[in-house]
């Protein structure tokens, strides 16, 4: 048969006049949209990927930027903490006109705010200066902090400060005579320091380390004004209950002067800055205040004599880890 002159094509197989297998064109038709799928999921996968690469080097992006922003802050922090000494240096009356537009940042646990580049933050400062270095404690003051942290006995704290001495002494022999721990972060995440040691036991009122001990200091010099009657206790086996129990009340009773203050301590054979010694180390709480975003932390130790303040330990995201 022929349709305008041109002769119909017929399938092999097929005879005149005869239609088209319908299984024929099912086989077809399944593996035609067998093969979309493929592409489609192919495709779409591809795209998620894609999208997911950007979020994500879009979160990190954020994530750096912030924290720069922390670090810039806490050099804000310094530099503010700089001028207040230098004021003070200069006893100026509370009222003179150079303070009247210029707030001074004390460590007194007090909100400041600064905008770094286009990220606000927060930055909280708490006097520090009369908690020791971590890196000067000997075995017989580490055992007996340890117990007053909260260690189940005194051979459980004997041990860790026996095995913390251990610690110590590897980490000097490969980062030299000054070395140690570079961090509070790195002794309270140790992982044989129980995190109720490390981080304190809020439901019995124990303090823990982190708010015992620091690191950078090079400080281990009692401050008779600020240092918490723990450290007294843990560090100096002679100071009596009595001698302690004066100081409290000293304490209550206001400001100690000078010479209450040498009196005590030539009492008690404690080597302690003078009284009425200024912040030599402060604490630092840095957030991220920016509405919208995440809320990363910091927290910086500085510290350093008379203007010569420097940051001397800082790291991200503080708090429990999760072990």
């Amino acid at each position: 048969m022929t349709q305008a002159g041109v002769p119909m094509r017929q399938h092999p197989g097929q005879h005149p006049g005869q239609h088209p297998d319908p299984r024929q064109q099912g086989y077809v038709l399944l593996f035609v949209l067998g093969l979309l799928a493929v592409v489609a999921t192919v495709v779409l996968g591809a795209s998620i990927s894609l999208r997911l690469d950007t979020q994500l080097l879009a979160r990190e992006k954020t994530r750096l930027q912030q924290q720069y922003a922390l670090q810039g802050a806490a050099h804000e922090a310094v530099a503010q903490l700089g001028i207040s000494r230098a004021v003070d240096a200069l006893q100026l009356d509370p009222r003179d006109p150079l303070l009247r537009d210029w707030p001074l940042w004390r460590a007194d646990g007090q909100e400041q705010r600064v905008t770094i580049g286009s990220i606000l933050v927060s930055v909280q400062l708490r006097d520090v200066s009369g908690l020791p270095d971590a890196n000067l404690l000997t075995e017989s003051e580490w055992q007996r902090l340890l117990l007053a942290a909260g260690a189940a006995s005194p051979e459980r704290a004997q041990a860790l400060a026996s095995q913390l001495m251990a610690l110590r002494q590897r980490l000097r022999a490969m980062r030299g005579a000054n070395g140690g721990f570079n961090s509070l972060q790195e002794l309270l995440q140790w992982p044989e320091l129980p995190v109720a040691i490390a981080y304190g036991n809020p439901a019995k009122e124990q303090p823990g380390l982190d708010t015992l001990v620091q690191v950078g200091t090079g400080n281990k010099r009692f401050h008779i004004d600020s240092t918490p009657p723990l450290i007294f206790k843990a560090l100096s086996p002679q100071l009596t209950q009595d001698q302690l129990q004066r100081l409290l009340n000293l304490r209550r009773a206001g400001p100690i002067n000078a010479q209450q203050g040498q009196q005590w301590l030539q009492e008690t054979g404690l080597n302690a800055y003078p009284p009425g010694t200024g912040t030599t180390a402060v604490q630092a709480l840095l957030r991220v205040a920016t509405p919208g975003t995440g809320q990363l932390e910091m927290l910086a130790l500085i510290a350093g004599e008379n203007t010569r303040l420097a940051v001397v330990d800082q790291w991200f995201d503080p708090g429990l880890p999760k072990r």
